[in-house]
């Protein structure tokens, strides 16, 4: 849109956002909206990130007071693993005073959705065709160009296709590609795979949990364990009001991630729910059903065309090698299927900017231009 480019996105569900999304009715009472996707912005330089990511100037004008106005640092007052032989929470001070922990930032009333809808869907609505889904890229023509192939048949032709599928999609084979991937490709995509993961939210009617605290079910041995062996996993509770200026509204929420979520995962959002509030009692004696007052879950695990959270951390240097440095060509060599999306992020990991930054990389290699990823 920016560079005055004609272009078609095909969204294979029938909205936009993809692992941004938000529920804006659990606190909307009060005009807050839940982030069930991502929701932290993952940068410790600060968060100018969403000013840059905004091309148009007007536009970045607009950012800056955003910025100003819904931005706020996250930083948890405490650290807490509970404690098996002792059954009670303690608070590990180790990570605090070692300076592993760092401020990040968070949305105070607004969501990375509404970031996204405000400066990207709204320059671009007219020109998304949902339920859309893609089951062939043919890039094979002598005569140049691409085929996009929709499972109703329907063709669409173009000089460069960008692909933002995630790594489930692409690994699971539900796209078929003529000439098919190389074996490079083959290869790095058998060693990743998109890890199962959740995201939980209750309200209570009293907070019983230390203000601005992260809450583990396990001890603090186990979390690092878990964390190091399965590269990212992990299983925490947070105060998902913090630092948002709501004194009278209690919510924890739970995120969940790989290895540690693959249990979980399996089960029904009401099972989810059920087991999360058995844990929260034995964290809580008893607390959490006393005072619950109402939950949402999003398992992201069984949500079509994504699958899980997000891809392996520990391929982020290969995907981006084998994929986001790596179009592919076709007889002649001519660049013709980038690829765009948090597994290709690179040092940005799987980030809402980074999965952004990747999408303005391919635009600018599929018309021949180079983009400085920094």
């Amino acid at each position: 849109e920016y560079l005055n480019v004609p272009y078609v996105i095909l969204e294979a569900s029938a909205t936009f956002g993809g692992r941004v999304q938000r529920n804006e009715d659990f606190l909307g009472d009060i005009g807050v909206s839940l982030d069930v996707g991502a929701e932290w912005l993952h940068t410790t330089r600060d968060a100018s990130v969403l000013k840059e990511l905004v091309l148009g100037e007007d536009d970045r004008k607009d950012a800056e007071a955003f910025v100003r106005d819904e931005i706020i640092e996250y930083l948890p007052t405490g650290m807490y693993y509970y404690h098996e032989r002792k059954r009670s929470l303690r608070q590990n001070k180790l990570l605090k005073s070692t300076g592993l922990l760092e401020t990040e930032y968070k949305f105070k009333t607004k969501s990375w959705s509404q970031y996204l809808e405000k400066y990207f869907y709204s320059r671009v609505k007219n020109d998304i065709v949902y339920n859309a889904v893609v089951s062939k890229i043919d890039y094979s023509s002598p005569n140049g160009g691409t085929k996009v192939i929709l499972q109703d048949g329907t063709e669409y032709s173009a000089s460069k296709v960008i692909c933002t599928v995630p790594i489930s999609v692409l690994k699971d084979g539900d796209i078929t590609f003529k000439p098919e991937l190389p074996k490079a490709k083959q290869n790095a995509l058998q060693k990743n795979k998109m890890k199962p993961g959740l995201k939980v939210a209750i309200e209570f009617d009293e907070r019983f949990y230390p203000e601005g605290g992260v809450f583990s079910d396990i001890g603090f041995w186990k979390s690092i364990f878990w964390l190091a062996y399965d590269y990212g996993s992990e299983r925490g509770f947070f105060d998902a009001l913090t630092n948002k200026g709501i004194d009278d509204r209690y919510v924890l929420s739970l995120y969940c991630y790989g290895a540690l979520a693959e249990d979980l995962a399996k089960l029904t959002d009401e099972q989810i729910f059920e087991d999360v509030m058995r844990k929260l009692d034995r964290m809580f004696d008893g607390k959490a059903t006393k005072h619950y007052v109402k939950h949402t879950v999003k398992n992201w695990t069984h949500v079509d065309f994504v699958r899980g959270l997000f891809s392996d951390l520990s391929c982020g240097k290969l995907m981006m090698k084998e994929f986001g440095a790596s179009p592919l060509k076709d007889g002649d060599g001519v660049p013709r299927v980038f690829f765009a999306g948090e597994f290709v992020g690179g040092k940005y990991g799987p980030t809402v900017h980074g999965a952004c930054l990747t999408g303005r990389r391919a635009a600018l290699n599929a018309i021949g231009k180079e983009y400085d990823y920094k």
